[in-house]
Formats: C-alpha cells, structure tokens, sequence
C-alpha cells in the first residue's frame, strides 16, 4: 500500500511538472520580460520565472532579457511613471538612473494625487486591487471612504462567483471519485483473473492508467477547491473588517 501510495505522489508531481513545463515553455518570454519590468519589478523576484526553472523548463533567457530592457526603457518615461502613480502604483526609483529621477518622481507624485481624488475612490475600489496606502494623509481622509465603498461591492461579487466555482468543483470532483471508485472495482476484478494473455494485460494497463489520470484530476481540482475556499476565506474576514 504504501509503495502505491509513493507512485501515486511520484504521479502526481509528475504531472504538474509536466503541465507546468508546458505552460512556461508556451510562453513568450520576450513579451513577459517586458511586462516584469513595466511592473517595477527584476526579473531574479520573480515567481513564475523561478517555478519554470524549477520545472526545468525551456526558458529563452535572451528573449526574456530583451524583453525586461525594453520594458526597463519605458518604464523610465515620465508618461509611464505618471500612470503607474494614476494607476495607484509605487514607482521603483531603483529601476531608473540618471539626472531625470527627480523628474520622474514629480511625474509619479501628480499621478498619485489625481489617484487619491474622491471622486476616484469608488471607481478604484471597484477594480479589486486592495488599498495599498499610497495616497497622503491630506487625500487619504476623502478617498479611502469611497475607495472601501467600491472595494466592497467588488467583493460581494467575487464572493459570489467563488461560491458557484466551489460548488461546481465539489460536484465535480465527487462525479470524479465515484468514476475512480468504478474503475478500481473493474481493474481489480481484471487483476484477480488469472489469465495473463496479451488482452488482459493490455486491459489492465489501459485501466491503471485511466484510474492514475482520475487520482490527478481529483488532486488538481482538490487543490483548487481548497485554494479558493482560502482566498474566500480571506475576503469574507476583509467585508467583516469594512463593515466595522
């Protein structure tokens, strides 16, 4: 029993990665060079970029470096800073150099303060991102109101597509198991046989292997299933604090 269960985790981890392989190596790494940067961000914090390696995945390090210098170069454009301030974004003053950063700052600040508007706060909760403290305290006082009024229409939404998400997972990965429960009582019945001709050997490799494929698909969807009731979780207790 518990060498199965070693192959089914030795499965298991196979698989995702596999699909995780797949996933970075469909990616276009100049393209996502590009947006690292534009997010103020290096390319060595990156999680994704980490997880791609760890899969031992094909990752085109010179499109991916190509990609972060041309977004490095826009980010550094006080168009691009004043947006990331509108936006309600830190700017990363460590991305640029040169004798333009007070200049830039400038752009980031008058960005931030058009952010901070009132009468941007309920649009900019509405968004989902939470409330990151950027506004000063002169701003903050008028904005945040309107900003928790947005944020928590934002999160009586999402709220309610999680619990239909959940919901279908759950029902979907019971469908799953009483699937896996039939294909074990069938492989079993095919391994008490006897007979060790090439039909019977080729059914039970044919059923091992769907009953391994439904084991994963129970995994996967139980992780998501427990994902989303964390992230829920988590959004019910932010609601309570708002309402408070």
């Amino acid at each position: 029993m518990k060498y199965l269960s070693l192959l089914l985790v030795v499965f298991v981890v196979g698989c995702a990665s596999y699909f995780k392989r797949k996933d970075c190596e469909s990616t276009n790494w100049f393209d996502y060079g590009q947006k690292v940067a534009l997010d103020g961000r290096r390319l060595s914090g990156d999680q994704f970029i980490s997880e791609c390696y760890n899969a031992e995945a094909d990752v085109a390090e010179s499109d991916l470096d190509r990609g972060f210098k041309s977004g490095m170069e826009k980010y550094c454009q006080p168009e691009t800073v004043y947006i990331t301030g509108r936006n309600g974004n830190f700017f990363s003053t460590e991305m640029c150099t040169g004798q333009g950063l007070n200049t830039l700052q400038a752009k980031h600040k008058a960005g931030v303060n058009e952010y901070c508007q009132r009468s941007n706060g309920y649009a900019a909760g509405s968004q989902g991102k939470p409330y990151n403290k950027i506004c000063p305290a002169n701003l903050e006082a008028a904005f945040l109101p309107e900003f928790n009024r947005g944020r928590k229409k934002y999160i009586v939404a999402v709220l309610s597509d999680n619990n239909q998400e959940i919901t279908r997972l759950e029902t979907q990965v019971s469908r799953t198991q009483t699937d896996l429960r039939f294909k074990r009582a069938e492989l079993s019945r095919y391994q008490l046989n006897s007979s060790q001709d090439e039909k019977n050997v080729n059914l039970i490799s044919n059923l091992s292997s769907q009953v391994r494929s439904l084991e994963y698909s129970i995994s996967q969807d139980q992780s998501k299933l427990n994902s989303l009731r964390a992230k829920t979780r988590d959004l019910q207790l932010e609601l309570v604090q708002l309402d408070n």
